[in-house]
C-alpha cells in the first residue's frame, strides 16, 4: 500500500517542479525514488509522474501515490521515450525551479531544501551538486571526486561542454551531460526553449546539456550529496540492443545541429565530436557486438565496423580529431585501430576479445 503525506498548506508558487520518467521499472525501486520526494523536507514542491506507456504495474502504483498526496500529478502516455516524458513534465511544470528524477534513483531527504536556499541565496540560473552510486553488483556506495563548492564561468561551462562530447572524464561530467543533480530556473528553460531532442534515441541528456550550458550567465556547484544513482544490470546501458549503431549516428547528427548552430567552424568542438564518433563504439560492443544475448560471429562484427567507419558522417568529424585528443593510452589505441580497413579490424575484433577474457577472470 501507498503511505498516505500529509503535504500540509502549499504556497501559491510551487518552489520546485520534479519531474519522474517512468518506463519498465522494480515497483520497489519507484517506491524507494517516490517516498524520498514526498518526504523532502521543502514541502512546497510538486512531483510529476510520467508513465511512458510502462507495460508493469508502474502507471497504477503512480495513481494510487497521486490519491493520498496532492503535490503529485501524474500523466499517461503511449510509449514514445524518454525525451517525451521529460518534455511533458517540462511542458507541464508550473515551479519555479526544475529537477530530473530518474526512477530507480532517490535522494537525501533535506535535497530540495538545501538547493533552494542555495540557488535564491546566490541568484544563479542553475546549482549543480554532487551524487554517490549506489552499485547492485558490488552492494556498495560508490563516491566520486570530491569537489569544493564554487561558481562556474564562461571557461568552465565551455569545459563542461567539451567534456560531454568528447566523453572524457571531467570532473563535472557525469553530474553536467547528464538531466539529474541539477536544480534549474524553470524561466530560463522556457526563455531558451531548451527540449530533449525527442527524435534521438540515446543520450538525449547529454544534447540537452549542450543546449543548456550554452546560455548560461551563471552556475554553482554545491559540494553536497544530495542524489543517490543506482548502478545496475537493467540499464539501457546494458540492454541487449542490434540498432545501437544507428542510434549511435543519431547522437552525432544531433550533437552537429548543436555546434552548427553556436560553434561552427570552432576546431576544438569539431574534434571533440570526433573523439565521440571513436567512442561511441564501445557501447556498440557492450550492448551488441559482445552481449551476451548475440549471434553474431567474427566477420559480421568486421563488416558492421567497415560500414559504420565509412559512415560519411563519422568519417567526417574522425578526420578531425588526432591522437593528443584521447585523455589515456586504451583510447588511443582503439583510435588508431578503429578504422575501415579489415587488417586493422581484425586486429580490433582479437584485442576485445582477449581484454574480455582477461576482464572475466
Amino acid at each position: 500500500m501507498v503511505e498516505r503525506i500529509e503535504a500540509g498548506t502549499m504556497n501559491e508558487v510551487v518552489k520546485i517542479s520534479i519531474i519522474v520518467p517512468i518506463y519498465r521499472i522494480k515497483e520497489s525501486y519507484l517506491k524507494k525514488c517516490v517516498n524520498s520526494l514526498q518526504k523532502q523536507t521543502l514541502n512546497d514542491i510538486e512531483i510529476l509522474l510520467i508513465d511512458d506507456g510502462s507495460p508493469d504495474q508502474c502507471g497504477i502504483l503512480c495513481d494510487e501515490y497521486a490519491r493520498v498526496d496532492r503535490r503529485i500529478r501524474v500523466f499517461h502516455q503511449q510509449n514514445k521515450g524518454v525525451a517525451i516524458a521529460r518534455n511533458i513534465g517540462m511542458l507541464n511544470a508550473i515551479g519555479k525551479y526544475l529537477m530530473f528524477v530518474d526512477p530507480d534513483d532517490w535522494m537525501e531527504l533535506d535535497c530540495c531544501e538545501r538547493l533552494f536556499m542555495e540557488i535564491e541565496n546566490r541568484d544563479v540560473e542553475v546549482v549543480l551538486f554532487q551524487r554517490c552510486g549506489e552499485n547492485e553488483y558490488t552492494g556498495m556506495t560508490e563516491y566520486f571526486e570530491k569537489i569544493n563548492s564554487c561558481y562556474l564561468d564562461k571557461r568552465d561551462l565551455r569545459a563542461i561542454q567539451l567534456s560531454i562530447l568528447r566523453h572524457n572524464p571531467n570532473k563535472y561530467n557525469l553530474i553536467a551531460g547528464a538531466p539529474w543533480g541539477k536544480l534549474i530556473k524553470r524561466e530560463y528553460i522556457l526563455n531558451h526553449e531548451i527540449k530533449f531532442p525527442e527524435k534521438v534515441r540515446k543520450e538525449q541528456d547529454d544534447i540537452f546539456s549542450l543546449y543548456l550550458f550554452e546560455h548560461l550567465y551563471s552556475a554553482y556547484f554545491l559540494d553536497y550529496i544530495g542524489y543517490h544513482y543506482r548502478i545496475n544490470s537493467e540499464s539501457i546501458n546494458h540492454r541487449y540492443n542490434p540498432d545501437m549503431p544507428e542510434i549511435r549516428k543519431e547522437v552525432v547528427k544531433e550533437a552537429e545541429k548543436f555546434i552548427h548552430q553556436y560553434h561552427i567552424n570552432e576546431a576544438e568542438y569539431e574534434s571533440a565530436l570526433g573523439v565521440h564518433c571513436v567512442k561511441m563504439l564501445y557501447t556498440v560492443e557492450l550492448t551488441y557486438f559482445f552481449h551476451k544475448e548475440s549471434l553474431l560471429k567474427r566477420d559480421e562484427i568486421i563488416n558492421i565496423c567497415m560500414a559504420y567507419l565509412e559512415d560519411e558522417l563519422v568519417k567526417k568529424y574522425r578526420r578531425m580529431c588526432n591522437w593528443n585528443d584521447f585523455e589515456t593510452f586504451n583510447w588511443k589505441l582503439r583510435y588508431l585501430i578503429e578504422r575501415p580497413n579489415r587488417i586493422c579490424l581484425m586486429i580490433y575484433y582479437y584485442l576485445l576479445k582477449l581484454y574480455r577474457k582477461v576482464e572475466s577472470i
